[in-house]
């Protein structure tokens, strides 16, 4: 029974037929315990933990087969190691929209530049197309780069009797609308602390981190800004 779990496993579980270090002890505890067994009841033991140790096995092989058709490693030009996913891939397509400028006539209105923190998503890098706009950037609409979705903080002090409204003047100076499908200049939140993760601010948005090609090379191209040029206007409304 156990040269035959052991050939089977060889043959099917994680792409390339090695046994995890886990895996092995489980199997050395399985031996040790069938030299020792006699008996009905230690034989009838012995039976139950060979369908749980065969199970057990089966189950885990199928799952790390199946992370390892989700995931590649790359090893990049910089010397880093990225771990890529290769069942998902992002369009950049362009900016959709952006959200309204202040009204006319509005006075009351302040900015905070850069960001107090950041955090990304995911840790693995996802396979990116990128739209007409990447050209003026000597980069390819026919090519694949290596993006990280990024999201960055700021935080409006609270004024007593006014709630902080976002606005975007120009849209070279702000990353895209956090939790929005569409590719919306601008930024969420000002009306209270909203904390995402742990990290600390009250309003966020959006910066995707273009920073390989699927070779490795470096690109180093935040889009739709760099994340040193973010200015985040807001004006106050009396409520």
């Amino acid at each position: 029974m156990l040269l035959l779990m052991t050939i089977w496993c060889k043959a099917t579980a994680f792409c390339n037929g090695i046994l995890t270090f886990a895996k092995l002890n489980i199997i050395v505890v399985y031996m040790g315990f069938l030299k020792r067994c006699n008996g009905y009841v230690c034989r009838w033991l012995l039976l139950s933990l060979s369908v749980f140790l065969f199970t057990y096995i089966s189950i885990s092989c199928d799952k790390e087969d199946d992370i390892s058709t989700r995931y590649k490693f790359v090893t990049a030009k910089d010397g880093s190691k990225l771990i890529v996913r290769t069942d998902t891939f992002t369009y950049l397509s362009g900016i959709d929209s952006v959200i309204p400028d202040k009204p006319s006539g509005v006075t009351d209105v302040e900015h905070l530049n850069r960001f107090i923190e950041s955090y990304t998503e995911d840790r693995c890098w996802i396979n990116t197309k990128l739209g007409d706009w990447c050209v003026k950037y000597g980069l390819s609409t026919d090519s694949t780069y290596l993006s990280k979705r990024r999201i960055y903080s700021q935080y409006i002090p609270g004024r007593k009797g006014y709630v902080a409204i976002p606005f975007v003047p120009t849209i070279d100076q702000m990353g895209f609308q956090h939790n929005d499908s569409r590719n919306t200049i601008g930024f969420y939140g000002g009306y209270g602390i909203i904390p995402i993760k742990g990290v600390y601010g009250n309003c966020w948005t959006v910066i995707f981190d273009v920073k390989y090609d699927t070779q490795g090379n470096e690109i180093n191209l935040y889009y739709p800004c760099c994340p040193e040029q973010l200015k985040w206007h807001y004006y106050w409304y009396k409520l």
